[in-house]
């Protein structure tokens, strides 16, 4: 069976997250409530979902290779959530 692979890479985080402007006040939001908060999830580049979407048409497997760390498993599961939502 003949097979292709596709090498990319990303810079970073894909996402940044923050809180609504509205609990973005320290002084007048308890940090309580933030546990009860959403979370707004957003692009840091659009450019890289894009670019990860177009990688990932036609893949039967994704083999994601980044650091070892906290982080590096963040950004596995972001690029992954993008991956899968355009598959």
């Amino acid at each position: 069976r003949q097979v292709t692979h596709r090498v990319t890479s990303v810079a970073g985080h894909v996402f940044a997250t923050d809180f609504p402007p509205s609990m973005q006040n320290w002084e007048s939001v308890d940090p309580i409530e933030l546990f009860d908060s959403p979370v707004i999830k957003k692009a840091q580049k659009s450019s890289m979902v894009h670019h990860l979407e177009k990688c990932a048409g036609g893949c039967e497997f994704l083999v994601l290779w980044l650091d070892c760390d906290r982080e590096g498993e963040n950004i596995c599961y972001e690029v992954l959530g993008v991956v899968l939502e355009s598959a």
